[in-house]
């Protein structure tokens, strides 16, 4: 019954604060835990360098843009970039000139980056980019937390403690407006990892 009131409540609240963050999970798991990297045997052995392995998926990256982030209105987003190889410190330069931040690597030779629609055609057309996709909600949420372990530490009367851990560009006064559109408040701050613990009150 707990599970059912959580997952309702994050998943009609989840997308305005996950424009800011990474990932959100309970408070009592682990950020860092390890990830297994098992790769799906009906990839082609020449595409394996090129998987994405996040907590909520695996996949391989269709080369070029993704046709839905052509779609979006104008403004910064937060997307996904996948390279040939790692960018170096005057590649990453020269990406920025064209108008896409590099913040946080993923794997496989993925970023985080943050990036103006009408920039994606030109960003794409450079050498060293393979695939520009989006980063859904489900990507920002632990696991864990959308199979609801341990929640009996999580929930604390009729709230649930978060970790929200929010992308390198957010800076902190941004990242609690967003806690505080959602009905949240600020436990503590974590400025290492630029994360917060918070509390959301469930419906």
């Amino acid at each position: 019954k707990v599970l059912g009131r959580v997952m309702n409540f994050l998943s009609k609240r989840i997308k305005r604060l996950a424009v800011f963050a990474i990932i959100l999970v309970s408070l009592s798991f682990i950020i860092g835990q390890s990830h297994s990297q098992n790769i799906n045997s009906e990839i082609p052995v020449e595409n394996e360098d090129y998987v994405i392995f996040l907590k909520s998926r695996e996949f391989l990256p269709e080369k070029g843009v993704d046709p839905s982030l052509l779609k979006l209105p104008p403004g910064n987003y937060h997307v996904f970039a996948q390279f040939y190889s790692i960018p170096t410190e005057s590649q990453k330069k020269e990406l920025e000139n064209l108008g896409i931040k590099i913040l946080e690597y993923f794997p496989n030779r993925a970023y985080a980056t943050k990036v103006h629609p009408s920039k994606l055609r030109e960003i794409s057309s450079h050498p060293l980019v393979r695939a520009l996709f989006p980063i859904f909600p489900e990507d920002k949420i632990s696991p864990h937390l959308r199979q609801g372990l341990h929640f009996p530490w999580a929930i604390e009367g009729e709230n649930i403690k978060l970790i929200v851990r929010f992308f390198p560009d957010v800076d902190f006064e941004t990242a609690k407006q967003a806690i505080s559109s959602v009905g949240g408040v600020l436990m503590y701050e974590v400025p290492a990892l630029n994360s917060a613990a918070i509390s959301l009150p469930l419906p």
